[in-house]
């Protein structure tokens, strides 16, 4: 295999999972901003949950910050898209219903197996670290959107957003 269709091939696969990245109105770099506000999340967890991180890495306590400056891109991100739709006169039925089928897949999936893996740690009695849902009325009210415990409550902001 030779160097240029290794780079094809990366290419390729890259496109895949990014496929706005060539687009005119596309902003790489809030992309990266957004990363680097989950990260600031991903990183501000392992330091309450008292992971054996380096120093320099515990960001303990400004999770939020991270959760703040990603809706905040998010919001604008999601607001640009919808502003270019509508200024030029490319929304319909049918582009509302891919956008919230979108929307809908991108979260909801991983959020309802995130609240059966943390139901079942709690019914098995397993876990530290668990988001307490104790109940199947609890469990309901989660799915429904009603509530949002310890981690999971910015799911029913994004949705509601």
């Amino acid at each position: 295999m030779n160097y240029s269709s290794i780079i094809s091939n990366y290419s390729s696969i890259i496109s895949k999972f990014f496929p706005n990245d060539d687009k005119k109105n596309h902003f790489k770099a809030l992309d990266g901003l957004r990363g680097l506000a989950v990260l600031f999340v991903l990183l501000s967890h392992a330091g309450i949950a008292e992971m054996k991180i380096p120093y320099f890495l515990d960001f303990k306590n400004i999770g939020k910050y991270g959760v703040y400056l990603f809706f905040v891109l998010s919001a604008y991100l999601l607001d640009k898209q919808i502003t270019y739709i509508l200024i030029n006169k490319k929304d319909n039925a049918k582009y509302w219903g891919r956008y919230f089928l979108r929307r809908f897949l991108r979260i909801y999936p991983l959020f309802t197996i995130m609240l059966l893996f943390n139901y079942a740690l709690h019914v098995l009695k397993l876990g530290k670290y668990a988001i307490q849902i104790s109940s199947m009325k609890e469990f309901m009210q989660h799915i429904l959107l009603q509530k949002g415990n310890d981690v999971f409550w910015s799911i029913p902001v994004e949705f509601k957003y």
